[in-house]
């Protein structure tokens, strides 16, 4: 077999579309296409067509827009999976795909990497009355771990040749991605950078992740409006009537390059923390969007945080891997955020809906950023063992470094 025929199969999708069990529908399905589509369109043969029908569509792309038409009004059933692939011996073998995204009639339906095999299925409903059903939908291969590869391979296609391995898996596979968010104040930057390249971007580019920065900030280094110490103590006096003029503009690209950067004007006597921190996070997803990248993890964090112990980001997520080897009997999905925290510090609780200095740096799997937005009463907030005044500090414009 063909080294390109086995990486088409790790790449094709598969959509079955069926009416409602026991719905006793008389409707044909079928879809629009042209003569350019290279896909198959089957019946689902092992139904009993008295009581549902179904058609499953397969095709070797990574995005795919499908027009659905029915014959008369009826509940459909969609199933997103993979191709059923058989040994020698007639026993499936899983091949994996992973979905990144899904819309039905507009309405998006997956909002997280969602990893389907031709057993583990992701289903949906919807109700045709009069108009054509759009699905659109993104895939990628999914990322397995080299010996899981192998035996794939060798128990579907009977490969045994390293050379063969190491083309397919060297095809297949997607380098990790992280985004970064600094935002707020740039206060403190030209003292907190080299050590924020040493212990957070270099240290996750050592573990396989590519890292894209993306900025968002105010016209001024710093304003103290909001904060706890506003009124009380003086900590960036200095830096507050300080101007972002074009020569730091500069500095920032120079030191940073990233993806994107905005900096606006911080309205008077307005706390810009919240308003900052979504305003990148809108950034990170247009040039998601815009350059059709699925980033594995979102950091959010500041300018004014002097960090001294490496935080690789795998260390936490590995604890809740989805495999036979995690320590851990739990889940998580993006809507948890792993944070950085000040446990019976300030407080003598650790609440998970109110981790102190959870909002200093926290990052979480993500897959698609849009609807999007951080909670500091969050009770799933996971706070790990990366703690201010152990890992990190807050470096203030009196400090010396």
């Amino acid at each position: 077999m063909k080294i390109s025929d086995i990486i088409n199969d790790f790449k094709t999708y598969r959509i079955d579309i069926s009416t409602k069990t026991n719905a006793n529908y008389k409707v044909d399905i079928n879809i629009n296409k042209d003569s350019s589509w290279q896909g198959s369109i089957n019946k689902m043969s092992w139904l009993n067509e008295n009581e549902r029908i179904g058609i499953y569509i397969q095709n070797n792309i990574h995005s795919e827009q499908l027009v659905i038409n029915c014959t008369d009004k009826c509940e459909l059933k969609i199933d997103i999976l993979s191709i059923d692939k058989r040994n020698s011996e007639n026993t499936r073998i899983p091949i994996w795909l992973d979905y990144y995204s899904l819309k039905i009639n507009n309405e998006e339906k997956l909002n997280r990497l969602t990893e389907v095999n031709h057993d583990l299925v992701k289903s949906f409903y919807v109700n045709y009355i009069d108009r054509p059903i759009i699905i659109e939908f993104k895939t990628r291969f999914h990322q397995y771990k080299y010996e899981d590869l192998i035996n794939i391979l060798q128990k579907l296609y009977n490969v045994q040749e390293n050379n063969i391995y190491n083309s397919i898996y060297n095809h297949i596979f997607i380098k990790k991605r992280l985004a970064i968010c600094l935002f707020g104040h740039l206060r403190t930057f030209e003292k907190t950078y080299i050590n924020f390249y040493k212990h957070i971007v270099n240290t996750n580019i050592a573990d396989g992740y590519d890292v894209d920065i993306f900025i968002h900030t105010w016209n001024k280094m710093s304003a103290d409006y909001g904060a706890w110490y506003y009124k009380k103590h003086n900590f960036n006096s200095k830096l507050n009537e300080i101007d972002v003029d074009i020569s730091i503009i500069n500095k920032v690209n120079e030191i940073y390059k990233p993806k994107e950067f905005l900096i606006e004007t911080l309205p008077e006597q307005t706390h810009g923390q919240h308003i900052s921190r979504e305003k990148v996070l809108q950034l990170a997803n247009n040039y998601s969007n815009k350059n059709n990248i699925v980033y594995d993890c979102i950091m959010f964090t500041r300018f004014d945080l002097l960090f001294s112990t490496n935080l690789n980001i795998d260390t936490y997520f590995n604890l809740y891997k989805m495999n036979k080897s995690k320590i851990l009997n739990l889940e998580i999905d993006d809507t948890y955020f792993f944070t950085s925290s000040n446990i019976f510090k300030r407080m003598p609780v650790a609440d998970p809906r109110y981790v102190n200095e959870c909002d200093l740096l926290n990052f979480h799997l993500s897959h698609v950023l849009s609807n999007l937005k951080f909670v500091v009463l969050n009770n799933k907030n996971i706070p790990i063992d990366y703690q201010i005044n152990k890992d990190f500090i807050i470096l203030r414009d009196q400090d010396q470094t």
